[in-house]
């Protein structure tokens, strides 16, 4: 009889340890979840390529920008408020190389005021760059 009573007391110890170990398991695991859940959270945009700016508002405060013909293929991605990227061609109205960089310099200063903090990449194109076609 003292044999069956020795098996139930093990039984019964590996039990008690088999609960602690999911006991102690489960902040741990709930650690590595919310860890991973807020690294996630925070680039998902970037994992998407999520849009940050509709393009249409975009090209309305360039549009407003001094020596600005027009602008197009317009793309952006990030988070409103932390990091912003910006894209696009810029079609100028001066001849100059400086004249150009003046205006490009306006419209980053622009966006970064309005969006930023930004990183801006600007493609210039020549004034006598004409397409009717304008893309977002």
């Amino acid at each position: 009889m003292d044999h069956h009573s020795g098996d139930c007391g093990l039984i019964g110890v590996w039990r008690g340890i088999l609960w602690l170990d999911m006991a102690l398991a489960l902040p741990v695991a709930l650690l590595v979840f919310k860890s991973g859940w807020t690294v996630l959270r925070e680039n998902l945009p970037w994992l998407v390529d999520e849009m940050a700016i509709d393009p249409e508002v975009i090209h309305r405060q360039v549009m407003q920008v001094p020596g600005v013909i027009n602008c197009h293929s317009i793309a952006s991605r990030g988070l409103l408020g932390r990091q912003i990227f910006i894209d696009m061609h810029l079609v100028v109205k001066p001849t100059t190389v400086e004249a150009a960089h003046t205006i490009t310099e306006a419209v980053e200063e622009r966006l970064e005021t309005l969006y930023g903090p930004a990183r801006i990449s600007i493609h210039i194109e020549p004034h006598t760059y004409e397409s009717e076609q304008i893309t977002y």
